[in-house]
């Protein structure tokens, strides 16, 4: 079996009881976005405030609630940057009346697209921002990276076996 990270590894010997010596890691890659010609973001109005990324799904274990509350209470942040939500569910009732109780609903974009456009908001973005409280990879942390762009993850296992070189 192959898994791709120790942390997966873990989990999966332990709930389906597989002897380790049947069970190998190997990571994921990045370099499906390497040739993909950027998506001009510079002409959209809106790119035109500097900005923080979340790449995926928000709901559950992702904990993209704590991201909101932080960046709600620090005033200079919120008047200067607006956090991009890069794919995942549509954006529900119960999470528009979320970020209008925090009073972030205009700072909050949510967009969808290509990897060229995932690759330029890499480029462009301030932060990649990963709240998850569970991966088993963490995928979006070794794009961001790999395009040199800053990340700020949760302290979750997975995240300091693949990245512990990093940090």
């Amino acid at each position: 079996f192959i898994c791709v990270s120790q942390n997966t590894k873990d989990d999966f010997i332990k709930y389906y009881n597989i002897s380790e010596d049947r069970v190998f890691v190997i990571p994921h890659g990045h370099e499906h976005l390497k040739d993909v010609v950027n998506y001009n973001i510079s002409n959209n109005k809106m790119f035109n405030k500097p900005f923080i990324l979340y790449v995926g799904g928000r709901m559950r274990y992702k904990n993209f609630k704590i991201l909101l509350e932080a960046y709600s209470k620090i005033e200079e942040i919120r008047n200067n940057y607006n956090i991009i939500c890069y794919g995942g569910e549509k954006v529900s009732k119960e999470e528009l009346n979320f970020f209008k109780n925090f009073g972030v609903e205009k700072n909050i974009i949510k967009i969808d697209g290509n990897d060229a456009l995932l690759k330029s908001l890499y480029k462009n973005s301030k932060l990649l921002v990963s709240t998850s409280l569970y991966e088993g990879f963490g995928l979006t942390i070794l794009e961001a990276i790999s395009f040199e762009c800053p990340v700020l993850a949760n302290d979750i296992n997975v995240y300091k076996d693949i990245y512990k070189d990093l940090i």
